[in-house]
């Protein structure tokens, strides 16, 4: 429960940055009637969407298993990852869309010291966060935060493009703005396909571990003749894992119990990340 009140904790503080710098870009986008960073604004504005979705969701992952969800409500931090990358291509969509529109109905931004001073206070703003949310990720095991942070990374080199398209077009080319909105849409759309990819590994119960270092694991086992047949699911923080063991014919029940006990307990050990290991015992064929 430490750890989930924890990730709570950092992603309420990352919440209120957010809609900091969502709330900045907005002001300053729509009164400069620069496209590219209204863009960049709703950019950021999915960012406190996802860290509301995030609470909520790991609210509800933090539960402890129960009797309709037996193996715990692990997934409902995967689940909210999936829906993060959902609102990121519907964000690029309407970025796209919006640009396009620009190119009929050409304009000119008003673009004065104080944007450029905006833009890069949200960019000093999002990169301590983005590095902060990374760390902590990391640390935590959590591929919610992890997810977030690079959502939020990517508003980093958004912005820098952003500003970048502001001095051209302070230089007399307008026609930038709507190019680089083009931009930060295609790379809200890349990110969001990215985290789809990386959440659906986890919901489609692809394996998490190398098969050979669980069989390494239970093979030094004393009494384990030999380890087969593993398999592994779940997600970076909570891993499953089932294997068959073949011990000696002629050992009892009880000692058989135990050993599955043991190599269950060693596994767990040599990786902290497992969490349940359902051990299958077969009795030696003699040749």
């Amino acid at each position: 429960m430490t750890r989930i009140r924890e990730i709570k904790k950092i992603l309420t503080w990352i919440l209120a940055a957010n809609i900091l710098v969502a709330l900045a870009k907005a002001v300053v986008g729509v009164t400069t009637g620069t496209l590219s960073i209204v863009a960049d604004a709703f950019h950021s504005l999915t960012d406190s969407a996802n860290n509301i979705i995030g609470l909520v969701a790991i609210s509800m992952a933090g539960r402890p298993p129960d009797e309709d969800h037996p193996y715990g409500h692990g997934k409902y931090e995967t689940l909210a990852t999936v829906v993060i990358s959902m609102l990121l291509l519907i964000a690029a969509y309407n970025i796209i869309k919006g640009a396009i529109g620009r190119f009929a109905n050409p304009s000119t931004p008003e673009i004065g010291a104080i944007t450029f001073a905006v833009m890069l206070g949200t960019v000093l703003i999002n990169t301590a966060v983005a590095w902060y949310e990374y760390r902590a990720g990391k640390r935590l095991n959590s591929d919610l935060l992890i997810a977030d942070s690079i959502h939020t990374r990517s508003d980093i080199f958004v912005s820098l493009s952003v500003i970048l398209s502001l001095i051209v077009i302070k230089a007399g080319y307008p026609i930038v703005d709507p190019i680089v909105s083009l931009g930060v849409g295609a790379f809200i759309g890349k990110a969001g396909f990215n985290i789809i990819r990386r959440s659906s590994m986890t919901l489609t119960d692809m394996a998490v571990l190398d098969p050979q270092d669980i069989e390494a694991i239970a093979n030094g086992v004393s009494g384990i003749i030999e380890c087969h047949g593993v398999r592994t699911r779940g997600t970076a923080d909570l891993v499953y894992v089932d294997l068959h063991c073949i011990v000696d014919p002629d050992m009892s029940t009880r000692a058989a119990h135990d050993l599955a006990n043991q190599v269950e307990a060693t596994v767990k050990k040599e990786i902290p990340s497992v969490v349940d290991v359902i051990v299958h015992i077969e009795p030696y064929d003699r040749p």
